[in-house]
């Protein structure tokens, strides 16, 4: 049987999302990138301020 691994940190490859949360002070804990395509990954803790900002961006920047 597989066990569901679940992520602790909140991962993003939309380089828009990650330029709004810098500028509302949210930094990422770190980023790779992946070799083979190019594609940088950032990745965040999972915190209340986070997903309130998150809700904001889509809600309001994102979707306009």
């Amino acid at each position: 049987m597989k066990k569901n691994v679940w992520d602790r940190e909140y991962s993003t490859q939309f380089k828009e999302e990650m330029l709004f949360l810098k500028n509302n002070g949210i930094p990422y804990n770190w980023v790779s990138k992946d070799e083979k395509t190019g594609i940088d990954t950032w990745k965040y803790k999972k915190t209340v301020e986070l997903f309130s900002a998150l809700a904001r961006f889509y809600e309001n920047v994102y979707y306009k």
